[in-house]
């Protein structure tokens, strides 16, 4: 049986990736609204426009699952400067490699990490842009 990281990694369409998140949202209490949607349909525009030399299937299913701890109004500046280390803790968990994780860890400043993944800067600046946005 697959793991919950090849599922949705071997899924290249898009909606269908947002389809399994809104299923994993109920199953595995992953966080998933509106805001995860269009921050990942920016990156994808990014993405397409920009041509840079990434995996786009790995970029935009980080960009889904970056926040996946974040929870719905994260009020506290413990857990805003955490979620993102519980988010990398967790997608271990469900079988995303080493790489990944450190990617989704670095999508803010928070965490120290000697060595960003380029993949990680995009991220940063999707989080931003969308929230800019939004």
């Amino acid at each position: 049986m697959k793991s919950f990281a090849e599922y949705i990694l071997d899924e290249e369409d898009i909606y269908k990736k947002f389809e399994i998140m809104q299923y994993a949202t109920k199953k595995a209490s992953i966080f998933f609204d509106k805001t995860v949607i269009f921050k990942t349909l920016v990156c994808k525009l990014f993405l397409e426009a920009m041509n840079i030399d990434v995996d786009k299937n790995e970029v935009l299913t980080a960009c889904l699952l970056y926040a996946c701890k974040k929870g719905i109004n994260p009020l506290s500046m413990d857990k805003i400067n955490s979620y993102a280390k519980e988010g990398a803790e967790y997608l271990a968990k469900l079988g995303f490699s080493e790489r990944f994780c450190k990617i989704c860890l670095g999508h803010n400043r928070y965490n120290e990490i000697t060595k960003r993944e380029k993949e990680s800067d995009i991220l940063e600046l999707i989080d931003q842009f969308g929230g800019m946005m939004m």
